[in-house]
């Protein structure tokens, strides 16, 4: 796309967070306008793939003028999917641009979301050693959230993923202990209810809880440090 957006179907947003089921009609390509705010990391996913569906979907967000910011085609190797993680610099109105890569017509579903907590060592999420637990939510399949935390040279600590036992909860988490460099010290993952993971600190200094999800699944947990 090069600086218009007249040729395309604009089609409003009912804002962050409500799912979009909609459809490519000859093969052109559509927009959803959402208004986003300033260092908010937000998710968007489209998905295909299905009958019916487009076959190969491909994403993009595009700013006021028409000029694309963020794009994505496989989310990984051997899924057609897009995914666009994206934190807009300043508040305002950013398309996100659907169409088929091999130009062909038919639905999709586009989903969005507010990431809760950053997945990388650059979070401002902080935990703090027996100050009591925190609740996060592991939103969808390859979400992390990570928190930092200050331990103590040569001290030994337990900390513990578990499920808050809701409906929603979640059944299988993983937990990663990352070093002040990003990479990972010590860790549990596994198809038990609760992931607890013993770590004594070789240098006093600044490490990182890393929550995930092992086989895909969601749902909300509890972090005890």
């Amino acid at each position: 796309m090069s600086g218009t957006l007249q040729a395309f179907k604009v089609v409003a947003s009912a804002g962050v967070g409500t799912p979009v089921d909609d459809s490519i009609v000859g093969g052109s390509p559509n927009l959803h306008v959402f208004h986003l705010t300033a260092n908010t990391k937000y998710i968007f996913d489209l998905e295909g793939g299905n009958r019916g569906d487009i076959i190969d979907p491909r994403l993009a967000v595009l700013d006021v003028s028409g000029q694309p910011v963020a794009s994505n085609d496989d989310v990984a190797p051997g899924h057609l999917n897009s995914r666009i993680e994206f934190t807009p610099q300043a508040d305002g109105d950013f398309s996100l641009e659907v169409r088929d890569v091999r130009g062909g017509s038919g639905h999709y579903t586009l989903l969005s979301r507010v990431d809760d907590v950053p997945d990388d060592i650059l979070t401002g999420h902080a935990v703090t050693h027996n100050s009591g637990f925190t609740n996060g939510n592991i939103e969808a399949a390859g979400d992390h959230d990570v928190f930092s935390i200050v331990l103590a040279k040569g001290q030994a600590y337990d900390f513990n993923v578990q499920s808050d036992l809701t409906p929603g909860g979640l059944t299988a988490p993983g937990l990663d202990v990352l070093g002040p460099d990003g990479k990972v010290l010590a860790s549990d993952h596994g198809p038990n209810p609760d992931a607890l993971v013993h770590f004594t600190a070789p240098d006093a200094g600044t490490y990182f809880l890393d929550v995930s999800a092992d086989g895909g699944l969601t749902g909300h947990y509890i972090l005890i440090a």
